[in-house]
């Protein structure tokens, strides 16, 4: 549980992450209004094996309506487009 405290320096440091990723991959992080564009972007410049081993690890249970879940969803539609033949019942082979 975070400290109501803490949530501002969480989401400062949240942020200042994304941008570092976003700056490495050439996307610039006010371009994106939605963490589910966002997420696109930054999974399309993203390798499918990194992407297969992230959706394993996560399994089904990061699936909810929330940030970690919004990032899966992202993950597993770009793993079906890239190849669908590997996604079988939202789960990757």
């Amino acid at each position: 549980m975070h400290n109501p405290s803490n949530v501002s320096v969480d989401a400062i440091k949240l942020l200042g992450l994304m941008d570092e990723v976003c700056e490495k991959l050439g996307l610039r992080l006010r371009d994106y209004t939605t963490p589910e564009d966002l997420f696109e972007a930054v999974f399309s410049r993203t390798s499918i094996k990194i992407l297969r081993k992230l959706d394993e690890k996560m399994g089904d249970e990061y699936l909810q309506d929330d940030l970690l879940g919004i990032m899966h969803r992202a993950v597993r539609a770009r793993i079906r487009k890239v190849s669908p033949e590997t996604v079988e019942s939202g789960r990757s082979a």
